[in-house]
Formats: C-alpha cells, sequence, structure tokens
C-alpha cells in the first residue's frame, strides 16, 4: 500500500501505535485504486491495514470520495510520440504499456525494419525485394 500523504501516528487502545490517513493501492500493473481511509496497526509481527471507502469507523466524518474507480497510467509512445492512458498490462522488460497508435511498448524490435514508401507501413526487411523502397505488397 501506497499513502498518497503521511499517515497520522495515534495512540490506539493506549497499547500499540497505530496510523491513519487516507491512500489508494496500488494494483500488480501499477493502476491506482480508488481514495480509501486507512488505518493500519501493528498485529504480532505483521501489519494489519483496514482501508474503506467511506464511514470509517474510527472517523467522526468520513465522506466517501469523488473517483469511482481504478485510474489509468500515463504514457508517451517511443515510436509514434503519441501521449495516451492506458489501463493494459505494462511490458515486464520495458514497464511501458502497448501504444493504441502503433500497438507497441517500449522494447526495441527483435527484427529490422524498413516503412513503406507507398503503404507507410513498417515491416521487416523480408518483406522487401532487394533495395526497393516499397514492400512486396505494395509491390
Amino acid at each position: 500500500m501506497r499513502s498518497t500523504k503521511a499517515l497520522d501516528r495515534q495512540r490506539c487502545s493506549g497499547r500499540d501505535m497505530a496510523a491513519e490517513g487516507r491512500t489508494k493501492l496500488r494494483y500488480r500493473d501499477g493502476i491506482l485504486g480508488i481514495d480509501l481511509y486507512a488505518q493500519i496497526v501493528p498485529m504480532d509481527g505483521y501489519l494489519l491495514a483496514v482501508t474503506v471507502t467511506d464511514q470509517a469507523p474510527w472517523k467522526a466524518f468520513a465522506p466517501s470520495s469523488r473517483d469511482t474507480g481504478p485510474q489509468g497510467v500515463d504514457y508517451t509512445c517511443e515510436r509514434c510520440y503519441e501521449d495516451f492512458t492506458s489501463f493494459a498490462r505494462a511490458c515486464p522488460r520495458c514497464e511501458s504499456a502497448p501504444c493504441p497508435e502503433c500497438a507497441r511498448c517500449g522494447c526495441t524490435p527483435q527484427v529490422t525494419e524498413r516503412q513503406c514508401s507507398s503503404c507507410f507501413v513498417l515491416h521487416p526487411l523480408a518483406m522487401y525485394t532487394g533495395g526497393s523502397p516499397r514492400c512486396d505488397d505494395c509491390s
């Protein structure tokens, strides 16, 4: 759990220390969840976290947040330079989601490519005959 601001320390039941505040849970693919009330207490060597969206029983007033769901992560494509927001799982090597325009992540291609002068699509070199600037589909 990663807190969006520092959690306040206070006495809990007069014996254990507790921390409370607001936080967002970060899911495995980097997407942040909604804003939550959180209370964290130590318990037998572990930390127990209780998170709720509203009506936190340890607060006198706990209105619900305005967030309605998970938030996507913002990226800029390294190939076509498009800015986009994605909920897709990021590539484990380059930590970038696939671009919706060119469908590629930030990894360098494994095959040498060339852009066709006719259809403007990037194809592997095997799609070109000799030194032709046009791919075999356009020739």
